[in-house]
C-alpha cells in the first residue's frame, strides 16, 4: 500500500503546508478554499505528523518547536533534525545525513563481484546506525577530495555522492541565510539523537524475535531490512527512513533508538518514572532503574537503567559510602578510623551514627557522582 512504500519525507509536503498555514494564522485549514483540495484523511495525517514531531499541541496550535519549524525552509522532518543539530552543536553531520535522505542507494553491488563490494562496504558499516554509515562513507569520500575514481574503486554511487553532495550545499546555504552556524561537533550519541527526533514519528518496538511494531499506529509485521547495519543485532527501539513492502514489510534507513533518548526528545508522547537509585561497582556509579511511559496509553513499555542525576547521585553515593557498601580502599581506611573514634565516643557514652558519617562523605564529594 502507499502507506507503507512512500519514504517518510517524501509524504511531507502537505506537512510542510499545514505548518505554514498555522503560522500564517489561518485555523480552519480544512475549511480552506484550495484550488485542488486535499482529501479529508491527508488533512488529517498532516497534524498528527505534526503532532508527533512536537509542532503542534492537543489543540493543533502551534508549539515553540512548531514555530521555529516554520521559520525553515525545510521539510519538516529535516527541520526538527536540524534544531536538535543546532542544539547539540552538530550541524554539519546532521546536514550531510539529511542530504542522503533521498538519494538512491549508495553501496554498488555488481553482478559477479559481489563478495568483493560486500568485504570494501563493511569498513564503513556502523552497527546500529544505517545514518552513521552514511556520514563515515561521505567522510571518506570528502577526504579522499570526492574523487569519482576512489568512489568506483570502492563500489559506492558516484552519481549520488555528487547529488548528496549538492543536497548538502544546498542545506547550509539555506541555513547560513538563516543566521545559522554550521557546527562541527561529531560526537555519535548526539547525532543519532538528532536524526531520531526528526524520525519520531516510524518509532517501532520489537514484539518478537525480529519484528517490529510502530508505536503510532500499532502495525506490526515489520522487518529490518537485509542490508541494514542492525539486521543481525536487532535493537529494541527504532527509526527508519521508510518502511518498504516486497515480499514483507522492510524498514530501510534504520537507526537504534536508545529509550533513555525518548523523554527528552519526545516528552509530548513519552514520560519517565524513575524507581530506585543503586550504585553498580562495574561502571562506578549510581544508577537509577526508570519506567518508560507511552502517553498515548498511559501504559509501561518497557524499563531501562540510566546514571543518576548529579544531586541524587551524591546523596546517594554518600550514604553507600558511610554504609561501607562499596570496596574502595579509601573506605575501609576511614571504616577502620570510624572504629577507632567510636571505641573513644563509647568511653564518653557517645558514638558516631551513619547519618553523620553519610553528611560527612557529602559535604566531600559535592556533586561529583
Amino acid at each position: 500500500t502507499k502507506e507503507f512504500t512512500t519514504p517518510e519525507i517524501k509524504r511531507s509536503s502537505l506537512t510542510a503546508t499545514v505548518l505554514t498555514m498555522k503560522k500564517m494564522g489561518i485555523k480552519e485549514i480544512h475549511n480552506f478554499d484550495f484550488i485542488d483540495k486535499p482529501e479529508v484523511e491527508a488533512w488529517e495525517a498532516a497534524i498528527s505528523e505534526l503532532k508527533l514531531l512536537g509542532a503542534l499541541d492537543g489543540k493543533e496550535a502551534l508549539t515553540p518547536i512548531g514555530e521555529l519549524l516554520a521559520e525553515l525552509p525545510l521539510d519538516p522532518h529535516l527541520g526538527r533534525m536540524i534544531i536538535e543539530a543546532e542544539k547539540y552543536n552538530c550541524l554539519s553531520a546532521v546536514s550531510t545525513i539529511a542530504a542522503f535522505m533521498e538519494a538512491a542507494p549508495i553501496f554498488v553491488r555488481p553482478k559477479d563481484k559481489e563478495e568483493e563490494a560486500d568485504a570494501l562496504h563493511q569498513r564503513f558499516k556502523v552497527e546500529g546506525s544505517d545514518f552513521l554509515t552514511l556520514l563515515r562513507v561521505w567522510d571518506a569520500y570528502d577526504r579522499n577530495h570526492c574523487s569519482s575514481e576512489w568512489a568506483y574503486s570502492n563500489f559506492l554511487n558516484v552519481r549520488a555522492l555528487r547529488e548528496v553532495g549538492q543536497a548538502r550545499q544546498q542545506m547550509f546555504e539555506v541555513l547560513n541565510k538563516k543566521g545559522i552556524i554550521i557546527t562541527t561537533g561529531n560526537e555519535t550519541e548526539l547525532i543519532q539523537k538528532a536524526v531520531v527526533a526528526g524520525l519520531i514519528g516510524t518509532l517501532m518496538m520489537r514484539v518478537g524475535e525480529k519484528e517490529y511494531m510502530r508505536l503510532r499506529d500499532r502495525k506490526a509485521e515489520i522487518y529490518i531490512h537485509p542490508g541494514s547495519t542492525s539486521f543481525y543485532k536487532p535493537p529494541q527501539f527504532i527509526v527508519s527512513r521508510e518502511v518498504a513492502k516486497t515480499t514483507r514489510a522492510f524498514a530501510r534507513g534504520v537507526q537504534e533508538v536508545q529509550c533513555a533518548w525518548l523523554p527528552e526528545l519526545a516528552p509530548h508522547l513519552f514520560k519517565e518514572v524513575e524507581g530506585a537509585l543503586h550504585y553498580d561497582p562495574y561502571n562506578k556509579r549510581v544508577e537509577v532503574r526508570c519506567g518508560l511511559i507511552w502517553r498515548e496509553t498511559n501504559e509501561k513499555i518497557t524499563e531501562y537503567i540510566r546514571p543518576a542525576a548529579p544531586e541524587s547521585g551524591a546523596a546517594y553515593f554518600a550514604k553507600v559510602l558511610a554504609e561501607g557498601d562499596v570496596q574502595l580502599p579509601f573506605v575501609e581506611y576511614n571504616k577502620g578510623i570510624l572504629r577507632r573514634l567510636e571505641e573513644l565516643y563509647r568511653r564518653s557514652r557517645g558514638k558516631v551514627t551513619l547519618p553523620v558519617m553519610a553528611q560527612w562523605y557529602g559535604q566531600r564529594i559535592g556533586n561529583a557522582i
